[in-house]
């Protein structure tokens, strides 16, 4: 019955709350149209390792005789609006426990929903924010692409420029060396060792530190002068093996007027010298005296023959006027206008035809001679050459 499956339910919540035995006595039970008295005890059973509690259910008829425990007080009569009673009280606190424990667990649900739906808006603001910052890093990306780009192009531009002046540097056979604020060695070209004792480690190093095989200049002492004064120094020097080169120094330009470092380069001009020399040799043993002169007449260089012819002395006509060898009369004094006619009409004359004139000797004897004359010119500047030959005795 109803009365009989609740007892049964409260007596196995109360044997596994309070693990105790419990006994109910005088169950009343329908059985047969007749009412009949139950006993009833529910005892814990001994537990085992890994198994579940069980509880075991006795069910004994009372046949009238009280029952009494192992202390001799009786046992606890059944009593159904009593155990009611306790049921629906325990039911109820049950349920409010519950209840407050739902309550609790949905308060504690909202509160982590509101956290979550915090954290999720923050969540989505950081993902908006690294979205946006994911634009700017691409944008950026592009940007150093381009850059990247630009910067590759400059440095083929300049892998190609260094190397068209390596070329350069090379194929003009000129010693060169470039020096730092501080006179270290910055770069040099492949002729330099020809002056001084370098190698390709000796990049970095103090200038000082090297030696050089030229004859009676200090370059170091001149490179000190041309840094303190920013002007280029020049001249001819000549190494210990008689090779001649002309020595230029002047200031590194980084931008008007401003200077960092210095230049030093060497020139070879010998083949200069064998020609000059060579030409020089020519002039000297020429029987004809050659004269050059300057747009104002001024005698720049002559050969021996000049004394020989007219017993003048080369040095003694160098820096005078070509009138000294013109006897007195109208050549003479129109010497001068001759020359100025010719620069600004173009008019020749006597220029590119030769003649016969008279030339005036050191000791004031006029002698015949045949004159050629003939221009040179170098740049914007104009010279004469005048070729005077022996014709006969002095008068």
């Amino acid at each position: 019955s109803f009365n009989a499956i609740a007892l049964l339910s409260t007596g196995i919540q109360r044997a596994f709350s309070k693990e105790e035995e419990v006994i109910y006595s005088n169950i009343s039970v329908k059985h047969r149209d007749k009412t009949v008295l139950y006993d009833m005890k529910i005892r814990l059973l001994p537990k085992k390792q890994g198994q579940i509690p069980l509880a075991g259910i006795f069910l004994k008829e009372n046949r009238g005789i009280p029952s009494v425990d192992a202390l001799g007080e009786a046992i606890q009569t059944y009593d159904v609006s009593k155990e009611a009673q306790q049921r629906i009280q325990d039911l109820e606190q049950s349920l409010q426990f519950h209840k407050e424990n739902l309550q609790a667990t949905v308060e504690e649900l909202e509160t982590s929903n509101e956290e979550l739906q915090a954290t999720n808006e923050e969540l989505m603001a950081s993902n908006e924010e690294l979205q946006s910052t994911n634009e700017e890093l691409q944008s950026v990306n592009e940007e150093l692409y381009t850059v990247n780009a630009e910067y590759q192009n400059k440095i083929i531009e300049l892998t190609e420029s260094n190397n068209d002046l390596e070329n350069l540097n090379a194929s003009t056979q000129i010693a060169t060396i470039f020096l730092d604020e501080n006179l270290n060695i910055r770069k040099f070209t492949p002729m330099f060792p020809r002056i001084y004792k370098i190698i390709s480690s000796d990049v970095g190093r103090p200038f000082s530190h090297l030696s050089h095989n030229l004859l009676g200049v200090n370059p170091l002492e001149m490179i000190h002068g041309v840094l303190k004064s920013n002007r280029n120094i020049e001249m001819e020097v000549v190494t210990d093996l008689g090779d001649c080169f002309l020595m230029r120094i002047q200031p590194y330009h980084i931008a008007q007027d401003v200077f960092s470092g210095v230049v030093l380069t060497f020139i070879d001009i010998n083949a200069y010298h064998a020609e000059h020399t060579l030409l020089q040799s020519v002039l000297d043993t020429m029987l004809d005296a050659v004269i050059i002169i300057d747009e104002d007449g001024k005698i720049l260089q002559c050969n021996p023959a000049i004394e020989k012819i007219l017993g003048h002395k080369k040095s003694d006509v160098l820096g005078e006027s070509i009138e000294m060898i013109i006897p007195s009369g109208p050549d003479r004094k129109h010497h001068a206008g001759y020359i100025q006619h010719y620069l600004k009409t173009g008019e020749a004359g006597i220029i590119g035809i030769g003649r016969k004139v008279e030339a005036l000797c050191s000791n004031g004897d006029i002698k015949p001679v045949h004159l050629s004359i003939s221009e040179v010119k170098e740049g914007e500047r104009r010279f004469f050459t005048a070729a005077l030959r022996n014709l006969g005795e002095s008068k």
